[in-house]
């Protein structure tokens, strides 16, 4: 008679139930979570209570008008940053279309197959490296490059398709379109570094239940993985 098949039980697997150890280890892990939260908040509170402490009597001076205002005259005692604001928010927008739709586009070219695997590292590397260059170097460029680089195009758009708003001013200086290009550049690589990361976590498993339901290359990634990353993506635009 044939004896019954049993399966030998390995007790350090990680099917055991967590210890006494390891519940102390996620307490404090969450604890030491919660204090870095707390001391986020608070130093961004910090922050802008001491930002305010030193803007106060300007504001009970000038009032909102230097948030409103649009005149920058010292000799007449009117400060207006209302277009400073704007330009920056308006080339940040700029820049964060250019750069989000590059950076994502190459974080799924490195991860997705597209290159053999030793490749796509040495790219993913070179990547992460041009994150670390430091802003100014940035600008440095974009001032002695970018910009004379440029500007026979804008001029060439601002002769013919001034009639539209985003054309109908000269590049005479360095413009709106030179400084979103240049934050596109700058901020490109964390947008596809950190996008890798989210694209890379996302299970192996997820991809392959898309295969199996029949999709396509590029269905399963644009319909499966990249909005099962869209969390961290949205994160690295957030960080860009």
């Amino acid at each position: 008679m044939n004896k019954p098949f049993v399966v030998p039980v390995n007790r350090d697997s990680a099917c055991q139930p967590p210890s006494a150890k390891d519940f102390l280890v996620d307490r404090t892990f969450r604890g030491l979570a919660r204090i870095g939260v707390v001391l986020i908040l608070a130093l961004v509170a910090a922050l802008v209570f001491e930002v305010g402490r030193k803007a106060l009597p300007g504001m009970e001076k000038h009032g909102f008008d230097v948030l409103f205002g649009s005149v920058w005259d010292v000799n007449q005692g009117k400060y207006g940053i209302l277009p400073a604001i704007w330009g920056t928010l308006y080339s940040a927008f700029i820049a964060l279309l250019i750069a989000g739709f590059f950076g994502v586009s190459m974080a799924i070219f490195l991860t997705q197959d597209f290159l053999p695997a030793k490749l796509a590292a040495v790219f993913r590397t070179i990547v992460e490296l041009l994150a670390a260059i430091p802003s100014v170097v940035y600008g440095l460029w974009g001032i002695y490059v970018v910009i004379p680089a440029i500007r026979p195009l804008t001029a060439w758009l601002n002769s013919e398709l001034g009639w539209i708003p985003f054309f109908g001013t000269s590049l005479s200086g360095p413009g709106l379109l030179p400084a979103a290009l240049v934050l596109a550049i700058m901020i490109l690589p964390t947008i596809a570094a950190v996008s890798q990361d989210a694209l890379t976590s996302v299970p192996m498993k997820t991809k392959q239940a898309a295969y199996g339901m029949g999709t396509t290359h590029w269905e399963a990634i644009l319909k499966v993985m990249v909005p099962s990353a869209a969390t961290g993506i949205f994160g690295s635009l957030v960080l860009g």
